[in-house]
């Protein structure tokens, strides 16, 4: 939570878009809906782009990506 919005008690939904290839690397990521709140919308973008790992897809998965929506919520 950052902290300047948990001072002024920011909080909110943020809807992302991920595409992730098979192998698990971020090869998109797109906030479908905003919390209403830049600093929170760019905390989950942030958080995301530094994750380290992501599952590699199952072998029966026929695309060479995959892609899912995350809701991440802040609320105090």
């Amino acid at each position: 939570y950052p902290k300047n919005a948990l001072n002024k008690k920011m909080g909110g939904q943020v809807l992302v878009r991920l595409k992730i290839s098979t192998k698990g690397d971020l090869k998109t990521i797109k906030i479908l809906k905003s919390s209403g709140f830049s600093i929170l919308d760019n905390e989950v973008l942030r958080a995301i782009k530094t994750t380290n790992y992501f599952p590699s897809a199952p072998k029966s998965l026929n695309s060479s990506n995959y892609t899912f929506k995350l809701p991440v919520k802040f609320e105090i």
